[in-house]
């Protein structure tokens, strides 16, 4: 209570009582179509989610042509990485079905691809970011149309893509485009070179073997494991293949189509293996793809255009890293003169590091194997540290790359490595 000031009268204190009460919200089973997807599948849980499966049939009926199977419905996938995944598999098996010799046709067929748990802005986002990367890339994922919804013009978040069958004649001979690998002389060959040469070497000091990987990293919070070899496809552009397929009008032949697809599909699937797998089970993957041995340009092109452009498009660059070696690897080829995502530092920016480190380290150099660096071996040793026995993508774990940095930067001062240094003592142990 308080006392007036001059006056004797207290002021008088009003108690309210509030009587709880609960509030309910009916929604008419004819009104749930209506709601969003969030709503729809909070009030309606998975029976909701059925009824949801079935208003995106009946409303593009026309474009899926009554075949249940042009639905690909992905029920618990959110995460970008998930997204790009359930986009490419839907990609990589229509071109597989265009591929068959007994459902091959010169018509434009339809697939919608469906997401009722993407709720959430960021992740619709995502979505759309994804379908540019497809317009953009559209030829050489033989991809027609490419177009994004979401509620409420869709009942649920989805894409639908339109194809035009690509295949000729050539594809009823499986000798004009497949070839037969040894598969296991594949993984042999890669597993050598990451014991006989990364690890060797030391090019990667956090890779003892390809059985031991994300060595030393135990006071950062990382387990160390195996590297995961993974081979994309068991088909090639060899000799076997004859002149008949001169490509569409873009200049991609039905092989190249069938490449980019099968690596992107094969990358975004080893991309969720990885990170729905422990450490110790699998700490990085080397993805091989042989079919791309002989054509440095193709690979790399893809590799930018496409896996590269995805990877950001879906923000998984939080989730991964990677890197792109190959039998032909040649940076001056690729002609990047800064840091590019994927590819070797340039050979300019390596002379760079070595002319600061030289200066700076006079003292030290003179104990070292006096080694002359010019443009010239730089080129030479800096290409080879991405020379693999077959085209290859690394995928990285990001929280790794984390933890060596912080590792590093933990490191008493007289053990710390110069930045950069890395790339010219990888340089000078190749030469």
């Amino acid at each position: 209570r308080k006392k007036k000031k001059n006056n004797t009268m207290h002021s008088k204190q009003t108690l309210y009582f509030v009587q709880p009460c609960l509030l309910l919200i009916i929604v008419n089973a004819l009104q749930m179509p209506t709601l969003p997807p969030r709503a729809r599948l909070l009030l309606g849980g998975s029976s909701e989610l059925d009824k949801m499966k079935q208003d995106v049939l009946k409303s593009y009926s026309p474009i899926l042509e009554k075949k249940e199977e042009n639905l690909y419905w992905n029920v618990n996938e959110t995460e970008g990485y998930q997204i790009a995944s359930s986009v490419f598999r839907a990609i990589q098996e229509k071109l597989q079905a265009q591929s068959t010799p007994k459902t091959a046709n010169h018509r434009e067929e339809c697939i919608i691809v469906s997401f009722p748990s993407i709720i959430q802005k960021k992740e619709e986002t995502i979505l759309t970011n994804l379908v540019e990367v497809l317009q953009d890339n559209a030829s050489i994922l033989n991809i027609k149309d490419a177009k994004c919804m979401h509620y409420p013009k869709a009942p649920c978040s989805l894409v639908s893509l339109s194809f035009i069958s690509s295949i000729e004649e050539e594809t009823t001979s499986s000798s004009t485009i497949m070839g037969t690998f040894n598969m296991d002389s594949i993984k042999e060959n890669t597993a050598s070179w990451v014991d006989n040469f990364l690890s060797k070497y030391r090019l990667c000091p956090y890779t003892a073997s390809v059985q031991s990987a994300a060595v030393g990293l135990n006071s950062v919070g990382v387990q160390s494991g195996p590297v995961s070899i993974i081979v994309v496809g068991d088909y090639n552009n060899d000799d076997e293949k004859d002149g008949n397929d001169d490509g569409d009008k873009h200049g991609f032949s039905t092989l190249q189509k069938s490449q980019a697809i099968n690596l992107l599909y094969s990358f975004w699937s080893s991309v969720t293996y990885l990170l729905s797998s422990t450490e110790q089970i699998s700490s990085t993957i080397l993805l091989v793809d042989p079919t791309y041995d002989d054509d440095f340009t193709s690979f790399y092109k893809t590799c930018d255009d496409i896996i590269e452009s995805s990877v950001v498009a879906t923000d998984s660059t939080k989730y991964i890293g990677r890197a792109w070696f190959h039998p032909l690897y040649d940076a001056d080829i690729v002609q990047h003169t800064n840091v590019l995502p994927g590819h070797a530092i340039p050979h300019d920016m390596v002379q760079s590091f070595a002319d600061k480190l030289e200066a700076q380290q006079q003292q030290e150099r003179r104990r070292e194997k006096k080694i002359t660096l010019n443009r010239e071996n730089i080129a030479l040793a800096n290409n080879l540290v991405r020379r693999t026995p077959h085209a290859t993508v690394n995928i990285l774990r990001r929280s790794q790359l984390e933890a060596a940095s912080k590792y590093e930067r933990n490191l008493p001062e007289k053990n710390r490595i110069a930045p950069n240094s890395i790339y010219v003592r990888n340089v000078k142990k190749l030469l």
